[in-house]
């Protein structure tokens, strides 16, 4: 962690460490990943996320409990171990600890996915934690290139200059329907990261 990514993720609330894999660990772990995900689809009991089904391809989005022994496999456990991501977690936060409280794998094949406007702070903030104190940080790990995740700018969110949301109930009633709202361009980042980056939000 650099004081360029504190500043940024201070100033803009994301920023992108790149984790210095060599393209050979890269494309191990992305093996890796396609084997545990092949195996999940065969483990009839396995936690998984489908979203937007489709006709004649089964579109299993997402991996629940992706560190589950059942499944998981060593160069995914190696590949954690050497990032040591609760470390990082702690440079960035200024924390003396950090907890995982929510782990998931997506893998969303060949299709493209644009989600509906959410806020997945607000959807984390339903952990019970210790107390009030507490925060959380979203960590998003790459192991493939990956472009176009849209983050909404500080000055457009809840009590900017320029918000777009003007209350909670009007963003209720956005996040009740399953339709992507489309915000003024530049009302958000559009994220970028390479393989073997992690974003922080």
């Amino acid at each position: 962690i650099q004081k360029s990514n504190i500043k940024e993720f201070d100033e803009r609330g994301w920023t992108v460490i790149d984790l210095g894999f060599s393209k050979q660990e890269i494309n191990l772990y992305q093996d890796s990943l396609e084997n545990l995900r092949e195996k999940v689809l065969g483990l009839q009991i396995a936690p998984r996320r489908v979203y937007y089904d489709h006709f004649f391809r089964f579109n299993m989005a997402a991996i629940e409990l992706p560190f589950n022994s059942d499944f998981i496999n060593q160069d995914i456990k190696d590949l954690f171990t050497k990032i040591n991501l609760g470390s990082l977690v702690c440079s960035l936060m200024n924390w003396n600890y950090a907890k995982c409280n929510l782990a998931r794998l997506f893998c969303m094949n060949h299709y493209n996915y644009r989600g509906r406007w959410h806020r997945d702070y607000d959807q984390l903030n339903n952990i019970q934690l210790p107390s009030s104190s507490h925060q959380l940080i979203i960590a998003a790990l790459y192991l493939f290139d990956q472009s176009g995740f849209r983050l909404l700018k500080k000055a457009y969110d809840f009590g900017g200059d320029k918000s777009i949301i003007s209350s909670e109930k009007l963003n209720s009633i956005i996040c009740s329907h399953d339709m992507p709202i489309k915000p003024p361009k530049d009302s958000y980042h559009i994220i970028k990261a390479p393989a073997g980056s992690v974003i922080f939000i």
